[in-house]
C-alpha cells in the first residue's frame, strides 16, 4: 500500500504540474490574443496610402481591360473588313479578266472575219504581200532614197526665205 501511496502522491504532484502548465498557457494565450486586437486596431503608418492606391489599381485594371477588349473587338472587325475587301477586289479582278478574256476573243473573232472578207472581197495578191516585209510592192524604196517632195531645193542651201528680203524692202 506504501506504494499506492507513493503512486498517488506521484499523480498528484504530476497533475499540480500540469495544472500549472495548463494555466500559464492559458495566461499566454490571453496576452497573445489581446496583443492582436491591439495590432489589429492600430493602422500601420501607410495603410490609408495603401487602400487608396490599391483602389486606384483597380479602377486603372478595369480601364485596362475594357481597352483591351475594344482593342480585340476592333482588330476582329478590320480583319474581317479586310477579308471582304479582298473577296471584293478579287471578284472584281475576276470580272476585268473575264471581260479582257471576252475583249480578246471578240477581237480575234473580228480580225479572222475580216481576213476571210479580205480573202472574199479584196485584192488576190493580198497573201503575197502579208508575206513579204514590203507588203508585196517589191523593191521600189530603199533605205538612203530621196523621198518625193521632201528634200529641200538645190538653190535654197542658206535656208533663207527670198520673201523675207523683198518685205524689208517695201
Amino acid at each position: 500500500m506504501t506504494e499506492m501511496d507513493d503512486t498517488v502522491k506521484q499523480l498528484k504532484l504530476d497533475e499540480g504540474e500540469l495544472l500549472n502548465k495548463l494555466q500559464r498557457r492559458k495566461q499566454e494565450l490571453d496576452r497573445a490574443e489581446q496583443r492582436l486586437k491591439g495590432i489589429e486596431n492600430v493602422k500601420p503608418e501607410y495603410q490609408e496610402e495603401y487602400e487608396r492606391l490599391e483602389a486606384e489599381l483597380e479602377r486603372f485594371y478595369s480601364i485596362y481591360v475594357e481597352k483591351f477588349t475594344n482593342i480585340d473587338y476592333l482588330e476582329y472587325e478590320l480583319d474581317m473588313y479586310n477579308l471582304k475587301d479582298s473577296q471584293r477586289r478579287q471578284k472584281q479582278q475576276d470580272v476585268i479578266d473575264k471581260f479582257k478574256t471576252q475583249q480578246k476573243k471578240a477581237e480575234k473573232e473580228e480580225i479572222f472575219n475580216d481576213d476571210n472578207e479580205a480573202d472574199v472581197f479584196g485584192d488576190p495578191n493580198q497573201e503575197q504581200m502579208r508575206q513579204t516585209a514590203n507588203g508585196g510592192f517589191g523593191n521600189q524604196w530603199k533605205p538612203g532614197d530621196k523621198m518625193g517632195g521632201l528634200e529641200p531645193d538645190s538653190d535654197d542651201d542658206d535656208g533663207v526665205d527670198d520673201d523675207d528680203e523683198d518685205d524689208d524692202d517695201g
